[in-house]
C-alpha cells in the first residue's frame, strides 16, 4: 500500500502493483544527472514537460528502486504511455519535493497567504508555555 505522506505513488502493471516514490538517494541521483545547481528541480519538471526520454527513463527507474530494486524498468516503460509515465513521475516528485497538499491541510497548516489562527483558549490559568513566565501559585503565609 503507498503512503502518499512519503510521496510514494502506487500504479498497476500487469496486475502487479508498483511503489514510485523519490526518496533521498533517487533526488539526490536526479540532481547529478541534471548537473547539479540551485535550479536543478526546474530543469527536471521542465524536462519531464518537454518529455524527454533519457530524464523520463532515468527517473522512472530511480523512482521504481527504491521499492523495488529488482524491477525490469523496460517491461514497464512497455506497458505505460509516455502521458501516463510524466503523469505518474510529475505526482511522486511533486510529493517527494513539495508535499501532499491533503496531509497539510488535514494538519491545518497555513496556506500561503492566510492569516495565523489562534489557538482555541483552555480555560486553564496555568501557562501552556515555558515562555508565558511562571505561574501565580497561592501563598500559605497566614493571615
Amino acid at each position: 500500500m503507498p503512503n502518499p505522506h512519503k510521496g510514494e505513488v502506487a500504479f498497476e502493471v500487469e496486475d502487479r502493483v508498483l511503489i514510485l516514490v523519490f526518496d533521498w538517494d533517487a533526488l539526490a541521483k536526479l540532481k547529478n544527472l541534471l548537473g547539479g545547481g540551485t535550479d536543478w528541480s526546474k530543469r527536471l519538471f521542465a524536462g519531464l514537460q518537454g518529455w524527454d526520454p533519457v530524464l523520463m527513463r532515468s527517473a522512472l527507474a530511480l523512482g521504481l528502486a527504491a521499492r523495488q530494486p529488482a524491477l525490469d524498468c523496460a517491461k514497464v516503460e512497455s506497458e505505460l504511455s509516455l502521458a501516463e509515465a510524466v503523469m505518474l513521475i510529475t505526482r511522486a516528485l511533486s510529493l517527494a519535493l513539495f508535499g501532499d497538499p491533503d496531509l497539510d491541510a488535514a494538519l491545518g497548516k497555513q496556506k500561503e497567504g492566510e492569516r495565523p489562527t489562534r489557538p482555541a483558549a483552555t480555560g486553564s490559568k496555568t501557562p501552556s508555555s515555558p515562555l508565558a513566565g511562571p505561574a501565580s501559585t497561592p501563598s500559605n503565609s497566614g493571615g
